[in-house]
C-alpha cells in the first residue's frame, strides 16, 4: 500500500525528513498562487506514546495517563518553547473563547466523522487539551 500510493518501496528506499523551512522551494506562479489564496496554515500531528493505545482504542484512564506524560513533557521543553496547557476539561469561558479565536481549539468528532465513529470521542473531553508556548508559534 505505502509503495503503490507514496511510489516509496520501504524495502529499498530510505525514508529522508528535512524540517528546514528555509529549503522550501517554490516556482514564480506557485509562490504568486500562494500569496494569492493561503491566509494561513497550520501542521497537526498524531502520534501513539510507547505503551499506550491509539486514541479510539484508549480508555478514560488510558487517556488521563496519557495528559499525565505530555504534562510532564511540555514542563521539560527549553525555555522558548515553555508555555501553557490548557486542559478542555477546564477551561474558563474566557479561555475557550481565546483559544477559539486564535484557531487552537478542537472540537468533539461527530458521530458520522471518522473519529467520532472509531470512539475517539469518548469521555469528551476527559484526557484532551491544548498546549501551545508563550508566543504562541
Amino acid at each position: 500500500i505505502v509503495e503503490g500510493w507514496h511510489k516509496f518501496d520501504p524495502n529499498t528506499q530510505e525514508h529522508k525528513s528535512d524540517l528546514d523551512p528555509t529549503k522550501v522551494t517554490m516556482s514564480e506562479e506557485q509562490a504568486a498562487l500562494f500569496q494569492k489564496y493561503v491566509k494561513s496554515t497550520r501542521v497537526r500531528a498524531a502520534r501513539n506514546i510507547s505503551g499506550f493505545s491509539l486514541p479510539a482504542g484508549s480508555s478514560k484512564e488510558d487517556r488521563l495517563a496519557v495528559e499525565g506524560v505530555l504534562k510532564q513533557a511540555f514542563e521539560a521543553l527549553p525555555d522558548d518553547l515553555q508555555g501553557t496547557y490548557f486542559p478542555l476539561g477546564g477551561l474558563t469561558a474566557e479561555q475557550e473563547s481565546a483559544l477559539q479565536a486564535g484557531g487552537f481549539l478542537f472540537q468533539k468528532p461527530g458521530p458520522m466523522q471518522l473519529l467520532g465513529a472509531a470512539g475517539a470521542g469518548r469521555d469528551w473531553p476527559e484526557g484532551r487539551g491544548v498546549f501551545h508556548n508563550e508566543a504562541q508559534t
